[in-house]
């Protein structure tokens, strides 16, 4: 199975395809490489740990029994987190609920297991504002947090988050740059707060 680690994605679809010993060494290569992503894009998405585990296992299910009945796509990534949010919409649908996750709920060691993917250890070294980051995400509509997200967890360009979103690239660009901009508001006053402790030190 190693030797498929370096393989690309449309490699790993072909092996994925097939009948043979092969498609599941593919399918474990394929879920290591993007578990993580998706597994914090569903989080982000739903209204409990369990709910977002429920969609993280319906999302892969989907993607598989997709690709061995001749689904096609070039890139795994935008493919599978457009599953994640279809299904977290279809289940606002069914149970009206409010999508709003509530950080109350969430222990810090599943907070750190769904840090990685935005890669805040390199530029962001406390704790308190990392948090700080995640609770701000939330507090966003979901049509930002839903941008953000995507551009962060799944690393995708504007085009791949437009083509999830049923939206313009363009409305995309200004959508996630209005995302940053409500996010910086959100924490500028934890910067002043730290500001002041330093000055009375």
């Amino acid at each position: 199975m190693l030797e498929y680690n370096k393989y690309s994605d449309t490699e790993l679809l072909a092996l994925l395809s097939n009948d043979d010993k092969h498609s599941d060494d593919a399918f474990r290569v394929i879920y290591e490489k993007y578990s993580a992503q998706i597994y914090g894009y569903s989080i982000y998405r739903s209204n409990s740990l369990e709910e977002a585990q429920e969609i993280n296992q319906e999302a892969w299910i989907s993607f598989y029994n997709a690709m061995k009945n001749g689904a096609k796509t070039n890139k795994i990534l935008p493919y599978l987190m457009k599953i994640v949010r279809n299904k977290s919409i279809d289940r606002f649908r069914n149970e009206r609920s409010s999508k709003n996750i509530s950080f109350e709920h969430i222990e810090p060691d599943h907070l750190e297991r769904i840090a990685d993917p935005f890669n805040w250890s390199s530029s962001i070294e406390s704790k308190e504002l990392s948090k700080l980051v995640r609770i701000a995400i939330n507090s966003l509509s979901d049509t930002y947090k839903d941008a953000i997200t995507l551009y962060w967890f799944g690393e995708l360009d504007y085009k791949e988050i437009a083509d999830i979103c049923n939206e313009t690239e363009q409305c995309i660009r200004t959508r996630i740059a209005r995302a940053f901009e409500k996010l910086a508001q959100l924490i500028k006053p934890y910067f002043i707060e730290q500001d002041n402790h330093k000055e009375t030190k």
